[in-house]
């Protein structure tokens, strides 16, 4: 009666490739993630046309953002402006009690940057009262020209955060995803390596 061993084969070093696949497939999830939600993030954006005034209905209390969109595009109209705002006197209203909103410059410069609509932060505000506004942007000097677009939106800093993070997560993961299959391929390798002559194919 004779003994059979099991004979152990060599994984090819091509396997190797497997590492480079789970990067790949992890890049390309992260990226179609962060364009699909920033996309979401930036529809929240109400646009306003400046200088003028506005009506700003806003539901929610809480931190909100103006921003310059020095590349933006509203009702139509293709618009890129500078984003520098300093020639710009700037004003937020509660059209029910008269009351003025401060208006903050931004400390933490939050942006985005799209396809035809890129936008940086110029004005923090808090609102502790929900209702009707009216937002005013005029040039110092009583210019109409050059029309430009701000955008307001509640609590866009920490989506963006958020958003932030979770990219992270996602390539974190795939990183550490990449170094286990490395590793299990490694250690096969070794195995078959330091296996007895006559194990190994």
């Amino acid at each position: 009666m004779s003994n059979s061993s099991k004979v152990i084969r060599k994984p090819s070093a091509w396997y190797y490739g497997l590492v480079l696949l789970v990067l790949l497939v992890g890049g390309i999830l992260g990226i179609v993630f962060l364009v699909s939600n920033l996309l979401g993030v930036t529809d929240e954006l109400t646009q306003i046309r400046v200088p003028g005034k506005s009506d700003l209905d806003l539901a929610e209390t809480g931190s909100y953002t103006i921003f310059v969109e020095h590349e933006s595009v509203m009702d139509g109209k293709v618009f890129s402006t500078s984003k520098d705002v300093s020639n710009f006197r700037c004003s937020l209203v509660n059209k029910q009690t008269g009351a003025e909103v401060p208006l903050s410059p931004s400390t933490m410069t939050a942006d985005y940057n799209m396809p035809g609509r890129s936008g940086v932060s110029i004005f923090n505000f808090d609102l502790t009262e929900t209702g009707s506004y009216e937002f005013t942007a005029d040039y110092r000097d009583g210019m109409n020209e050059p029309q430009g677009v701000f955008a307001v939106a509640q609590g866009f800093g920490s989506k963006i955060i958020m958003l932030v993070w979770s990219v992270l997560a996602i390539f974190g993961v795939t990183v550490i995803v990449a170094i286990l299959v490395g590793l299990a391929i490694f250690c096969m390798r070794r195995k078959v390596r330091n296996a007895p002559p006559g194990e190994t194919a």
